[in-house]
């Protein structure tokens, strides 16, 4: 659906309005330009195309920094010699890890299925510069620590 609908705004910015750079993941846009005024003259462009020609509204609020400062995008905080995990995507890993052990502990599931749900929270983690964050979060609350509670 946002493919369709947007293909003319990546177009637009690329060809026309001459970005340095593009990503749009769904309906989340991100460009690179050399000065902060041709960012805000994409962004005019862009927000006029979609009332005009899509009728439509371009969420709030619209950011512009430096590439040195980073940005979050797609669950990760991108920065120009790292990719680190969003606040949300950690805490998305430990919900996911304590249902998984609190599945298993409770009998719901067995050690296999507490391996396939470790390795789907691991997954959340993978394309970002996080070992460390994740040994600690081993860590802190080791699966050894919630055996011996019951």
């Amino acid at each position: 659906f946002a493919n369709f609908h947007l293909g003319g705004v990546d177009r637009m910015v690329l060809e026309e309005c001459h970005a340095r750079g593009f990503v749009r993941y769904m309906d989340d846009l991100v460009w690179w330009t050399d000065h902060r005024i041709g960012g805000h003259a994409i962004w005019r462009a862009v927000t006029g195309h979609l009332a005009e020609v899509l009728h439509l509204e371009a969420k709030q609020p619209a950011r512009a920094g430096r590439c040195r400062d980073g940005l979050n995008f797609c669950g990760y905080r991108i920065l120009p010699d790292r990719l680190l995990l969003s606040r949300r995507r950690r805490r998305r890993y430990g919900i996911l890890r304590r249902s998984a052990e609190h599945a298993w502990l409770s009998g719901e599931t067995d050690t296999a299925g507490l391996q396939a749900a470790y390795s789907g929270a691991l997954a959340l983690t993978l394309h970002a510069n996080a070992k460390g964050w994740r040994r600690e979060q081993l860590r802190r609350v080791p699966l050894a620590d919630a055996l011996e509670a019951t």
